[in-house]
Formats: C-alpha cells, structure tokens, sequence
C-alpha cells in the first residue's frame, strides 16, 4: 500500500479566535486517490512563538463536498444543519498544541499534533484518527475532498494569513 504526505494552506485571520470560532472555511485537499486513510496529522504555526502555556487546540472536519462555509472567519460557526449535511462529513480529528512535545526545540515555529477527537493527546489510541477521505465526484476526477477548523480550546494568534501549516499523512 503506498503512502503520501499531502501539505495544506489554509486562509486564517490574524486576530486572536475564541473557542467556537471558525479557524478557516473549507480548504480543498487533493487525494493520491479517489479514497484515503488518515494516519496521521501534524500543523505548524509559522508565524508564532509558542508559549509554556499554550492550549490551542483546533477541531477539524473533513468533508466530502464544498457546499457551505462553517462561517465567517474569526466568528462563531454558524453554518445551518442542511448545510453542514450538504458538505458531507468524512470525520473529524483535533489538533493539539503540547508545548512539551516539540515546541520548546524550536523558537519560531508552534506545532500542533493530531489525535482522535474522543480521546486526550497522549491517550491510548489518541492516534487512531478512524477517518477515511473519499474525494467528491462533484469535482470532476473525484479525488478533492476539503477540511475546515474550529478553535476547540485555546486562542490561536496567527501572525500572518499564510502561517497555518497541516501535514496531512495518507495511505491509499
């Protein structure tokens, strides 16, 4: 079975988020393959100098389809039951700032590391993401597919609209 590493840009805002706020709208991510298993997810922040107390934590939702925003950046999450449906909900994950974990390596860069949305990082099983991507066939070949965040928990600060990295590890 190969496997691939996909890396994402998504559009953030630059001033700081409360827990609800939409992190960014759907983000395209094209798949190796029409279906993918997520391994793993790892982001950095490029732009900010982590803190000895940084809780951050973003929840993530893939989605099959591009038909809504979450809503506006930088503001609660506010897309309607039928529009959240009309996306077509892959799975979710949460991405985790853990200063102790690799941070404290590297002065400029913050990383936040992916695991299972049910259970806390570090967990037993916190990295089994249980999620399979399937690209839309909306979109042509049928191997796009989209995520889009919400700050879980924390105040993620970005320093410029293109800092918020996602590494995103597949096997298809």
């Amino acid at each position: 079975m190969p496997f691939a590493n996909i890396t994402i840009n998504p559009t953030v805002d630059t001033d700081a988020y409360a827990a609800g706020d939409v992190v960014f709208n759907p983000t395209s991510i094209e798949l190796p393959a029409k279906k993918c298993r997520l391994l793993g997810v790892t982001a950095y922040d490029k732009g900010s100098t982590p803190g000895s107390a940084d809780t951050d934590s973003i929840a993530l939702f893939f989605f099959r389809n591009n038909e809504a925003d979450l809503g506006t950046l930088n503001a609660t999450a506010d897309i309607s039951v039928a529009n959240f449906e009309s996306n077509q909900l892959l799975g979710t994950c949460k991405l985790t700032c853990e200063h102790d974990a690799l941070n404290a390596e590297l002065d400029n860069v913050k990383f936040l590391f992916g695991h299972n949305t049910a259970t806390a990082i570090g967990a037993t099983d916190s990295t089994n993401l249980n999620v399979v991507l399937e690209g839309s066939t909306k979109s042509g070949v049928g191997n796009t597919c989209y995520v889009a965040g919400v700050q879980f928990a924390g105040s993620s600060d970005f320093v410029a609209a293109t800092d918020l990295k996602i590494v995103l590890s597949l096997e298809y």
